[in-house]
Order: structure tokens, then sequence, then C-alpha cells
């Protein structure tokens, strides 16, 4: 993730340095329309600055100011938000199968209304699931599964790197947990225990 700063050569002839970003996913060469999009605004200049936020809005973008030591910071944001989504929503669709209904249909509802309860409440707020509630049977099952697909396939480190996956993101769901509540209760200490010997286990196995 390059900053202003890799223009410092322009910089040393007189030249006044800025960049835009815009925060908004490419998943191909088709023409999109960027109207709305949020952009990322980074210049140490102040005329610069000005600049740039004016054509943001003569090309109805929604800019807004960064430092360049956080531009990194909102690239990683985005890549959490959008890339990985994407990747847990491959994993989701990889899992489940049905001869009635294709799995985009069975899981578009609850995806869409877990991203409307981030946006409208917050994202610890709209937090669910077996995590929030210190099911640590439910969590125990869900390994349990992955474990016989490893098991099962003859591809076992896709699965691998899934079960390690669920691990990860289940502890950092317990930190999520523990923003809306305070602290963990028994019940998600026990939890966080249980992911951690998985994650010892895994490491010896």
């Amino acid at each position: 993730m390059e900053t202003i700063h890799s223009l410092i050569s322009l910089k040393k002839k007189g030249g006044k340095t800025g960049s835009l970003h815009i925060i908004r996913p490419f998943p191909s060469k088709n023409i999109v329309d960027l109207k709305k999009s949020p952009v990322s605004v980074e210049s140490d200049n102040k005329q610069t600055l000005g600049f740039l936020i004016q054509l943001c809005k003569k090309l109805k973008l929604k800019p807004h100011r960064i430092n360049s030591e956080n531009k990194v910071l909102h690239h990683l944001a985005a890549v959490h938000s959008s890339n990985f989504l994407v990747g847990n929503l491959f994993n989701a669709f990889s899992l489940i199968s049905s001869e009635d209904i294709l799995p985009k249909d069975i899981l578009k509802g609850t995806t869409q209304s877990a991203l409307n309860n981030v946006f409208k409440l917050s994202p610890s707020k709209a937090l669910s699931g077996p995590v929030d509630r210190g099911d640590i049977y439910t969590i125990r099952k869900h390994v349990e599964a992955i474990d016989k697909k490893i098991m099962k396939s003859k591809t076992r480190k896709e699965f691998q790197i899934l079960k390690m996956n669920y691990i990860i993101q289940s502890l950092s769901l317990l930190e999520v947990a523990k923003n809306k509540y305070g602290s963990l209760s028994k019940d998600q200490l026990n939890i966080k225990k249980f992911l951690k010997d998985e994650i010892e286990d895994t490491k010896t196995s």
C-alpha cells in the first residue's frame, strides 16, 4: 500500500503531491459507477488537499482526509470488510448443499440481516450465535464436523485451513463479545480455552 512518500522525488522538484484511494471492491475489469463511493484523500499540502477534495465532489465521490501513516490501516479495514467477507462466504457456500435451493439463496437473508445490524447498531451489538451465548456444545460440534471433513477429504489442506480460520475467527468474536458485555462469561472463557487447546493440538498433529 503506497503513500505519497513514494512521490518524494517529484516533491523535491517542487511538485505538490497527493493521492486518492477509492474504498470499494473491483472484482472485474467491467466499468462501474463510482458515484457516492468513499475516497481517502492524502496530501501534506493544504492547497493540494483542497483541490483533491473539490475534484472528488465534482465527481460525486465522498472524500475523507487521512494521514499517510493511516492509509495502510484504511486499506486493511477494507480487506477485512470486503475481501475477508468474500472468503467467509466462499467457505459458507462450500459447506452446505441442497437439492431444492442454492447456497446463496439459503444464506443471503442471514448475511444481509447481519450487515444491516452492524451498520444500524454496531459490530458488537450485532453479534449473535454460539460465541455470543457461550454455547460451547455447538462450538465443539462445529469443530467435530470440520474434523470429519478433513478425514474424508482427499485434499485435507483445504479443510485444515478452514478449521484454523474457524478457530481464529471464533477467538476474534470472543473479543467482540467482551466489548459487548464488558467481560467474558464463564461459558465464553471455556470456549476460549477449548479453541486455544485446538490450536495446540493442530500444531502437534
